[in-house]
């Protein structure tokens, strides 16, 4: 037993290997549904044809298969990071990075699964949803994970946390991370526009914080989606760039990079999502037609 308000403090080697294996369960339960729907396209005919053979169907798996490829390489690089640091030769700069990716990690990943999982699910069709057949399992095991060792909003709370306590150099790790990672990129002109727009995704979180430090509680989730999504955009545009990668893993970091919102955090607070008139707003909506129990 820890001593009295050092309980988290004592736990967390232990909630740190416990939320890697929630992502690693993530990346996995993404894959195995994945599997199945892309097994399931060459038996099940619509209208008749193949569900492989209609340009959607396979765009909506492609879809699918993109996120779990965001998910499988941002566990591969925190994976790394665990192990450095079970080694003793983690940098100082890597012991930070993989404190706050650890959090990042979990609670993105974990809300990944459960869309891929439920758009799985329903490319079976009825089948999808009877019990016998069980693939309606997976969605319960999937919605666990954003659950336990830590809802989305705590954890998103528990990155701030890390900013804290390591007095915003955690986020500067990140930032360097980003950098380095990005240097063959930025070095290729088929991929420099790619690479500089995660830069600037980057560089308006720094922004914002350096004016409106305030926002961060409010904003907390959409800061913690933003450094998933843009720390997962330069490690899939670092492989892409490799002379391991082919044409589906550069497509992966086109489309991850291109085809969504890399930053939400600056998106909402453009749209002043984050003001005290937005927080009065989101109570009265909340609380609209509610009323207490006169014994509360």
């Amino acid at each position: 037993i820890s001593e009295e308000g050092r309980g988290v403090a004592s736990m967390g080697s232990m909630l740190q290997i416990t939320r890697f294996h929630n992502a690693i369960g993530s990346a996995a339960g993404m894959r195995r549904i994945l599997l199945y729907s892309r097994d399931y396209m060459f038996k099940r005919r619509v209208f008749g044809k193949y569900l492989h053979e209609y340009p959607l169907h396979v765009q909506t798996l492609c879809r699918m298969d993109i996120e779990a490829r965001g998910a499988m390489i941002l566990v591969s690089e925190l994976g790394k990071l665990l192990g450095k640091q079970e080694c003793n030769c983690a940098s100082d700069e890597e012991l930070l990075l993989l404190r706050i990716l650890n959090p990042v990690l979990k609670l993105y990943s974990a809300k990944q699964t459960i869309d891929v999982v439920s758009e799985g699910l329903e490319s079976f069709g009825g089948l999808g949803y009877m019990e016998d057949a069980g693939f309606a399992s997976r969605l319960r095991d999937a919605q666990v994970l954003p659950i336990w060792e830590g809802t989305t909003n705590v954890l998103s709370m528990d990155v701030l946390r890390v900013l804290m306590k390591t007095h915003g150099e955690a986020l500067r790790a990140f930032y360097v991370s980003v950098n380095q990672k990005l240097n063959e990129a930025l070095s290729k002109e088929e991929t420099r526009g790619h690479a500089s727009k995660i830069l600037n995704s980057m560089k308006s979180i720094e922004n914002i914080l350096r004016q409106n430090p305030m926002i961060l509680e409010v904003g907390a989730r959409d800061f913690a989606y933003s450094l998933a999504r843009i720390y997962t955009a330069a490690l899939l545009l670092e492989f892409a760039c490799s002379e391991h990668a082919d044409k589906s893993d550069k497509v992966t970091a086109e489309r991850w990079i291109l085809s969504q919102d890399l930053c939400p955090f600056l998106t909402n607070f453009n749209l002043n999502m984050y003001s005290k008139e937005a927080i009065a707003d989101d109570s009265s909506i909340v609380l609209d037609g509610y009323q207490k129990a006169d014994n509360e």
